[in-house]
């Protein structure tokens, strides 16, 4: 076909049949593809009795992505943060209620409360739950994430642990991170 034209592939799994290392397996392969083939939409549809789903895409290049970590982004929409200790050389102790929404293999909205510890150079430390609302198919799942962090230099990064899930593709003791960017904004991933 000329470079303008587009391809489209069909996958269909029968996991009464198929194991599902083998679609797995199958997804990496495709991944390896990525720089030959572009799809426009893939859509795979599992039994998820068996496992999560992995993740697929594409990117800006164009190149199909497949992984079975469970990223994605999202986007502080409220922060309201207030002093609760003032102590010796300017450092501080602050509280921080958040609120953010989720995209990515999770779809949802979350809301933190973190407290932090400031230095005198503006950078800080913070711990804190959030409790993390997902739509998952027709019903809403709840996860409790457990932030240890850090504020430096302008970026904010944590690693968590999820102290609570009835998420399907996530259970108690899953761990992830994330890491903030411009606008408000942060890349997340849980660990398999």
């Amino acid at each position: 076909m000329g470079s303008n034209d587009e391809d489209y592939i069909a996958v269909h799994f029968d996991l009464d049949e198929a194991h599902p290392l083998g679609v797995r397996d199958f997804l990496k392969a495709l991944k390896h593809l990525g720089s030959r083939l572009h799809c426009r939409f893939l859509s795979c549809f599992y039994n998820t009795d068996c496992f999560a789903s992995d993740t697929l895409y594409s990117n800006q290049n164009g190149a199909l992505v497949g992984d079975s970590k469970m990223n994605g982004t999202f986007q502080i929409i409220a922060w309201d943060e207030s002093e609760k200790l003032k102590l010796a050389d300017d450092t501080k102790i602050t509280i921080a209620e958040v609120k953010q929404n989720y995209t990515g293999s999770l779809m949802g909205s979350s809301e933190v409360c973190y407290q932090m510890f400031y230095t005198a150079n503006g950078n800080a430390a913070f711990t804190g739950f959030e409790v993390l609302s997902c739509t998952e198919g027709d019903s809403v799942t709840t996860l409790v994430l457990n932030h240890s962090g850090k504020f430096e230099n302008g970026v904010a990064s944590s690693a968590f642990r999820v102290e609570h899930s009835n998420h399907q593709g996530i259970k108690k003791g899953a761990t992830g991170h994330f890491k903030s960017k411009e606008g408000g904004m942060a890349d997340y991933t849980f660990e398999d």
